[in-house]
């Protein structure tokens, strides 16, 4: 399917899943098929869905809603033909729900706080019965066995990669040695002149763009705002960087800005062009 956000295959022999660019929930026969729509988005408040799972004994669906105002702050229950919400964390980014034996909704969270956490669940009165509660600090992708154990990805979602310059046959002519990209890629962008790049990089909270000079093995922050700061794209003169930015607490709206480095950060055969 294209475009999906998610899905779930039941012990009933049916795969559900959502697609973005139909809003909602569908399913369809795991010998093949036709999908059916199942549960259509509110277009009012609402995007698409994500990350649907199917409780035991078919007694509904856990999903995260994709919010125009809070994006990802809320997992809601879909059973018997209506939706109610049974975690919301304000300001937080919730995905991955899974149902445990052991009586829990777990869930990943971010960006405080980040890990796998469970919050106290009752399968018979569909209702949490308790407080979230963090259970592997970092942790993501959990996923639950029938006996109860859980499995999951260990480590943050920033992550240490190297940054290259190589030539058309593949040969790496430079390295701008070992940096830290936040969630995602570092979106890097080369400069007209060819020997410098700017990149989105993991500083104190959020990411921030860096330039990052071949020519003279140096490396500059040129982004200092709060929020994600990435897609740089340069302007044709090589003088000033267009890029993304993701306000804190927000996955869904963002602005288009445009920075203008210092001439000490152009290349020699910029400036004397």
């Amino acid at each position: 399917f294209e475009g999906g956000s998610g899905a779930h295959w039941t012990p009933e022999g049916k795969i559900l899943f959502t697609q973005a660019n139909k809003h909602g929930f569908f399913e369809v026969s795991e010998r093949g098929g036709d999908p059916r729509a199942v549960l259509a988005t509110d277009s009012t408040r609402e995007g698409d869905f994500h990350d649907p799972f199917v409780l035991p004994r078919g007694r509904g669906v856990i999903f995260v809603p994709h919010r125009t105002q809070d994006a990802f702050a809320a997992i809601e229950l879909w059973a018997k033909g209506k939706r109610r919400e049974l975690v919301r964390l304000d300001g937080q980014v919730l995905s991955e729900p899974i149902y445990s034996p052991s009586g829990h909704i777990l869930f990943r969270r971010s960006p405080t706080n980040p890990g796998v956490w469970a919050v106290p669940f009752s399968l018979d009165r569909l209702e949490v019965t308790g407080e979230p509660f963090l259970v592997a600090p970092g942790g993501t992708a959990p996923s639950i066995s029938n006996d109860g154990t859980l499995v999951y990805l260990e480590g943050s979602s920033v992550t240490s990669l190297r940054l290259t310059w190589n030539d058309r046959e593949g040969r790496e002519i430079a390295d701008a040695g070992a940096v830290t990209f936040g969630a995602g890629f570092p979106f890097p962008a080369l400069a007209p002149g060819g020997q410098r790049a700017c990149a989105s990089v993991h500083n104190d909270d959020d990411p921030d763009l860096w330039i990052f000079d071949n020519s003279r093995g140096a490396r500059t922050r040129l982004t200092f705002g709060k929020g994600r700061e990435e897609f740089p794209v340069w302007t044709p003169s090589g003088d000033a960087v267009l890029y993304h930015v993701r306000p804190q607490g927000s996955t869904d709206l963002a602005d288009i800005r445009i920075v203008s480095g210092p001439p000490m950060l152009r290349d020699e055969a910029e400036m004397q062009a």
